[in-house]
């Protein structure tokens, strides 16, 4: 019969391959003190002689290991190993009473195969693969001694996707620092920091932790490039700062020039202000280089893609053009050197041409206004663009021409002497931008959607006021764009910016100072001494 204990046999105890022993509270205190002769009232002489009874159980279980009953293999000596000895209490020998209750289990169970393989993640780690395809799993070695099952719970699944890094590698790192210049630069956040609290950084080797000496190797306007060498491990490596655009360009040098030419400052005075706060930053000559070879271009580049947009949606609307032309000088009088001639399409509202003349060009400085106008319609006449309207000041010149020129050809000729002087100011190409990136802009509202207006105090009221509406604020996302043409223009090909600029000097107009009749430097010295001498006494 079988036992609730799990025993088959009345003659020899065993186990059955599946048996799990129970724990009964009748066994506690009265059978095992009497199968152990006695131990005490209290219950105390069971625990004390359980490891002579435990040894006694696992000799008689070792005995029958190799013994069958009704087909069913017997668990072999190690199997009764599985019987944990450190429970502090044994089943008896004898058949216990059915009504017994279940409290525990008196062994260990074990899986009968276990993985001798090691469950880690696998570790790989990319040679220069720049393909989407996922790295092979490593190969599987059968091994007779060890079963491997890569499902079991405590393996860590591997993804092909996840970044892994290995600890050794057989190549060396490079000590140049790596090229990054596939980011937006300008929009990148840029910080000051002190040179002290820069080289501190350097102070403790990356590879032995010992103390390291760093120091700068080379330095060019915001661009600096740092040595570190480690005298224990003859560890080495370079840090700079910033990027390199087209391997030889510091990008901050020359977004820095570019920074301050598309906002209109004054490049003197910029690169005084953070000399004098001690910032480290490109001279005044290098900005001019800059200018001349760089921004200049990439401004004239995007006048031109304006310009063709602008020529595109006229074209598209139809009809003829109603143009707004004026002239600005550089310089009030009958002494300007420059005449920038600009014409406003009044429809969009937008600056539609630009052209500036020099007044070596012309016989003198009045007449730059009649020639900017001039050169403006001959652009239109090349785009096949027909002027409906052309509204000037008064300019007696101007009406002149235009009643022999353009009139005949069915264009209306108007007078308004405020139209441009009020709107644009002095044309210039950046100027001209920002007109046309601004002159769209809607009335300021407040939170409650009520419209805003100020109260202004103008000269010519004579301490009478005015009000107006208040505009929305200008935006300059046409300098950013500039910015970021600049960069993508010289990473792509400096020398095309170059030669652009090479062209834009052959167009461009002789300086006045070549009509003047030049003098030996040294002879001009001495007829100079010759008049401010002291000992001159002649009058």
């Amino acid at each position: 019969m079988e036992f609730r204990m799990g025993y088959r046999s009345q003659d020899r105890v065993r186990l059955i391959a599946s048996a799990v022993p129970s724990i009964h509270l009748a066994s506690l205190s009265v059978p095992v003190a009497a199968a152990a002769g006695g131990g005490g009232s209290d219950g105390r002489g069971s625990v004390r002689d359980s490891a002579p009874r435990k040894r006694e159980l696992c000799t008689t279980l070792g005995d029958n290991g190799t013994a069958c009953h009704e087909g069913t293999d017997s668990p072999t000596a190690s199997d009764a190993g599985l019987i944990d000895p450190e429970q502090e209490v044994v089943s008896p020998l004898v058949p216990q009473p059915t009504s017994m209750h279940h409290c525990g289990s008196q062994c260990n169970l074990r899986p009968f195969h276990r993985s001798s393989a090691v469950r880690v993640q696998p570790r790989m780690v990319s040679v220069g693969c720049q393909t989407e395809s996922p790295l092979p799993s490593p190969p599987a070695h059968s091994d007779e001694s060890s079963s491997v099952s890569m499902d079991h719970p405590g393996d860590m699944p591997w993804s092909p996707e996840e970044e892994m890094m290995s600890e050794s590698s057989d190549e060396e790192p490079s000590k140049e620092p790596l090229q990054q210049t596939n980011f937006d630069l300008n929009a990148a956040d840029k910080f000051i920091v002190c040179q002290s609290q820069l080289m501190s950084l350097f102070t403790i080797c990356p590879a032995c932790c010992g103390e390291t000496q760093g120091y700068v190797e080379q330095q060019e306007g915001t661009y600096i490039k740092i040595k570190q060498v480690c005298a224990t491990c003859g560890y080495e490596r370079f840090w700079q700062n910033q990027p390199m655009l087209h391997r030889n360009m510091p990008a901050c040098n020359l977004l820095l020039s570019g920074a301050i030419h598309f906002s209109g400052c004054m490049a003197t005075q910029t690169i005084r202000m953070l000399k004098l706060f001690g910032l480290q930053c490109i001279s005044a000559s290098t900005f001019f280089r800059h200018q001349r070879l760089y921004t200049i271009p990439t401004i004239v580049q995007a006048w031109q893609n304006e310009q063709a947009g602008i020529i595109r949606e006229l074209k598209e609307m139809g009809g003829g053009l109603i143009l707004s032309g004026d002239c600005r000088s550089d310089s009030p009088g009958h002494c300007a050197k420059y005449g920038t001639y600009s014409l406003i399409e009044d429809r969009i509202n937008k600056v539609f041409d630009l052209q500036l003349v020099q007044s070596s060009e012309v016989p003198s400085s009045t007449w730059c206004e009649l020639e900017g106008l001039k050169r403006s319609i001959d652009f239109l006449k090349e785009q096949h663009m027909q002027v409906s309207a052309l509204i000037t000041d008064r300019n007696r010149q101007v009406a002149k021409w235009v009643r022999e020129e353009l009139c005949p050809g069915g264009t209306s000729h108007f007078f308004d002497i405020w139209h441009i002087g009020k709107s644009l100011g002095k044309a210039l190409l950046m100027a001209a931008l920002h007109f046309n990136h601004n002159s769209s802009r809607e009335v300021a509202r407040t939170s409650d959607g009520e419209v805003r207006y100020a109260v202004r105090y103008p000269r010519f009221c004579k301490g009478g006021w005015v009000v107006r509406p208040i505009k929305e604020k200008p935006s300059y996302a046409y300098a950013a764009a500039l910015m970021e043409s600049l960069r993508e223009g010289y990473s792509r090909s400096p020398e095309t910016l170059r030669e652009s600029s090479a062209v834009l000097s052959s167009t461009a107009p002789a300086p006045l100072s070549t009509s003047c009749q030049e003098i030996a430097k040294d002879e001009a010295v001495g007829l100079y001494l010759a008049q401010h001498s002291r000992f001159n006494t002649g009058n």
